[in-house]
């Protein structure tokens, strides 16, 4: 299985932090600075956005070879066990999984909906900075980029192209710790097992 890392700018890789991720699967470091495929970007796009992310390359990288594959954000961290817990549920069925996964009747005032939503008969929503998606959402997502000749911002896209998603805030991985914003204070990551975002030092 992929685990893509991305990160943005010149960031550089941290050798301990990939080599507890190599035990699980193949890992692919993904920068904002590589060129993706023409056509392949603005999952993040959108005005103060960059047009082109280290998602948008990943997903071109995984153009030739769609295969079940997770995402980690560089600013995600995780306490003792977290990532043998994480990675055991990536053979479960669900296309996504993913947090706060809701549909736009439970959350009408999110800010994305105004600009994507009417792309998707069920438009739904997750925050995606660890996330698995299966061969078959991947190909949905690819097929999606065919037909419009470009992504939307892949908070909306994933989830309301999955058939199913599992929410990891039904599991003790991922509490109020973690989250949009504020950012991540080491204090809080002490004596934990669970996952961390975002976390900018450390």
């Amino acid at each position: 299985m992929n685990i893509f890392v991305l990160h943005r700018g010149d960031e550089v890789p941290c050798a301990k932090r990939i080599h507890s991720l190599n035990q699980y699967g193949n890992v692919i470091w993904c920068s904002d600075q590589e060129a993706p495929k023409p056509g392949f970007e603005s999952l993040c796009s959108f005005k103060s956005f960059p047009k082109i992310t280290s998602w948008d390359v990943a997903f071109s990288k995984l153009a030739d070879n769609p295969e079940d594959s997770w995402f980690i954000e560089n600013d995600v961290r995780w306490g003792k066990n977290a990532l043998s817990r994480l990675f055991e549920l990536g053979d479960r069925e669900e296309e996504l999984i993913s947090c706060e996964y809701s549909l736009q009747c439970d959350d009408p005032d999110w800010y994305w909906w105004q600009h994507y939503a009417h792309h998707f008969s069920h438009p739904a929503k997750s925050f995606n900075p660890v996330c698995r998606l299966r061969e078959s959402l991947i190909h949905k997502v690819l097929d999606f980029r065919s037909r419009h000749s470009s992504f939307v911002f892949h908070e909306l896209l994933f989830a309301s192209l999955a058939d199913s998603c599992f929410d990891l805030k039904t599991t003790k991985l991922a509490g109020k710790s973690f989250r949009w914003r504020p950012e991540v204070k080491a204090r809080e990551m002490l004596y934990s097992s669970k996952l961390y975002h975002p976390v900018k030092k450390s």
